[in-house]
C-alpha cells in the first residue's frame, strides 16, 4: 500500500490518529473501515 514504509510504522500511525479523532472505525475485523473524520458531520471519506 505504501512504499518504504513498514507496517508496523503504519499501524502505529493509524493508531494515533483514531486517538486523536482524526479517523473513526466503522464495523468490526475484515468489514473494518476507516473514515477521516469530516468537520462538522460523523461522515468522512473511507480509506
Amino acid at each position: 500500500m505504501c512504499r518504504g514504509v513498514s507496517r508496523k510504522t503504519l499501524q502505529r500511525d493509524l493508531k494515533e490518529m483514531i486517538e486523536k479523532e482524526i479517523v473513526v472505525t466503522e464495523g468490526k475485523t475484515s468489514s473494518l473501515v476507516y473514515r477521516v473524520k469530516g468537520e462538522g458531520s460523523n461522515q468522512g471519506s473511507a480509506l
